[in-house]
Order: structure tokens, then sequence, then C-alpha cells
């Protein structure tokens, strides 16, 4: 609350404490990572570049796209099942093709090198 009341009290002109104690009480929030001090993106209009105290989070990006790959590989495999198609044995014949040399790009004597 005390952070919170010397934000407000400095911008109305009328500071609680000095610009010391305010830097010392933001560090001690900010190291506790306490959302009060987080200041959020911010530019800067004269050199034009974005300041953000936001960190990346591995975790959190993990476990927002594994769902979504999982239902999606599922589909997939769902309509393989489906229609037949059969996505291993397309996967198989391109193997044996990079086993004969074939390196991508255009394919060696068309489409009889996949068989």
């Amino acid at each position: 609350m005390k952070f919170l009341e010397a934000r407000l009290g400095y911008g109305k002109g009328q500071p609680i404490m000095s610009d010391e104690e305010f830097d010392a009480l933001r560090g001690q929030l900010r190291s506790n990572n306490s959302v009060v001090s987080a200041q959020g993106p911010r530019c800067s209009i004269r050199t034009r570049k974005l300041y953000s105290d936001a960190q990346y989070d591995i975790a959190r990006m993990t476990a927002l796209n594994v769902p979504a790959v999982l239902l999606l590989l599922g589909f997939v495999f769902a309509i393989d099942d489906v229609t037949g198609f059969e996505i291993t044995q397309v996967r198989q014949r391109f193997l044996r093709a990079q086993k004969r040399g074939w390196k991508g790009g255009a394919r060696p004597h068309g489409w009889v090198a996949w068989l």
C-alpha cells in the first residue's frame, strides 16, 4: 500500500517519501516479483525503442501449446485412419528415397523413386 500511496502522491505533486526511498521500495518489490511494481511494456518516442520488464516463461508456453499440438495430431491420425491414407507408409517411402540419395528438391526419375 505504501508503494501505491507514494506513486499517487508523486503524481499529484505531493511526494510522501524521497526518491531514494521510493527506488529502494520498488527494488524490494521487484525482487519479490510483486505485481504492483511491474511496469509493463512502454515505448520511447525519441529513441523508438520498446521497454518491458516481462519475462519469457517456457513452462507457460509449453502448457499453452502442448494441448493444441496433441489435438491436431489426434485429428490428423484420425483422418488417416478413416481415409486409409496411411501417413506411415508415405513416411517410409520418403525415408527409402533418402537412403537412395535423394536429398530434397527435384525427385529422381519422377514418381518411380517413391515406389
